[in-house]
């Protein structure tokens, strides 16, 4: 039992770490986003790529869904703050709560639109990158942000699933939510096409007629397939959990 205890206070310690490192890089890439605007040189406020998309970047999926990554990963530095100081704490009781939100996020919007726009940002980028970041890109937007948005989400998620989630919402309440995103997601989208006549990414713009359907179908039909995999990655967790008490159990 002492080694199940010192494991537990030192993962107990590894999540901590890991939460507050997350949030702070977190919130350094949003303060710089905020900053973005007014730091693009002047010579590339003519370039293509930025003509079409400034006027559209509130409708990059990107952008939302490192909106919900944002609050996510910062609930989880919030339960931390709230159990550093106690149940004598006038807010210990909303930790339920906190985690009860941070699992719905999770499962409902984080892990499959965080796995959607990482495979398809990385998918066009090794394709040609010209039409979906280009190099100048490179002059302004340092390393980070870009990965911050198309990368790293992807496996803190899984971490974040392993180590720190208690809770597997019902999937009668959480397809919902995403279904109900998407499809706010897709009016907006096809609203835009259909009204001024410019898909919200050049890419589209970019690739054959036939390509495109391949594409959005893929869009359409990847999200509901990642939402499952989340449960799937989230069941094989509690295996693994089980087997790791019983390996510490007999090493005892």
């Amino acid at each position: 039992m002492a080694i199940l205890g010192n494991n537990k206070s030192m993962l107990t310690i590894i999540k901590r770490m890991l939460h507050t490192s997350v949030s702070l890089l977190n919130l350094s890439t949003a303060v710089w986003a905020l900053y973005l605007p007014y730091s693009v040189p002047e010579k590339y406020l003519h370039h293509e790529l930025m003509v079409h998309m400034w006027p559209l970047r509130w409708y990059f999926l990107s952008l939302w869904v490192g909106a919900f990554q944002f609050i996510y990963f910062g609930i989880y530095s919030a339960i931390d703050v709230v159990e550093i100081y106690g149940k004598r704490s006038v807010y210990h009781k909303i930790l339920d709560y906190l985690h009860n939100i941070g699992s719905y996020l999770l499962f409902t919007l984080v892990f499959p639109l965080s796995l959607l726009t990482s495979i398809l940002f990385w998918f066009f980028y090794l394709w040609d990158r010209e039409i979906i970041y280009p190099t100048e890109c490179d002059d302004f937007i340092p390393p980070f942000f870009n990965h911050v948005l198309h990368t790293t989400p992807v496996p803190l998620t899984i971490i974040y699933m392993l180590l720190s989630n208690k809770n597997e919402p019902s999937i009668s309440l959480t397809l919902p939510g995403l279904t109900a995103f998407l499809s706010i997601y897709a009016y907006f989208f096809f609203n835009i096409r259909l009204t001024q006549g410019v898909w919200v990414y050049v890419v589209l713009h970019k690739i054959t007629e036939e390509q495109l359907h391949y594409l959005l179908s893929f869009a359409v039909i990847a999200p509901f397939v990642f939402f499952f995999l989340g449960y799937k990655l989230n069941s094989l967790k509690r295996v693994l959990y089980k087997h790791g008490a019983t390996f510490a159990l007999s090493s005892n």
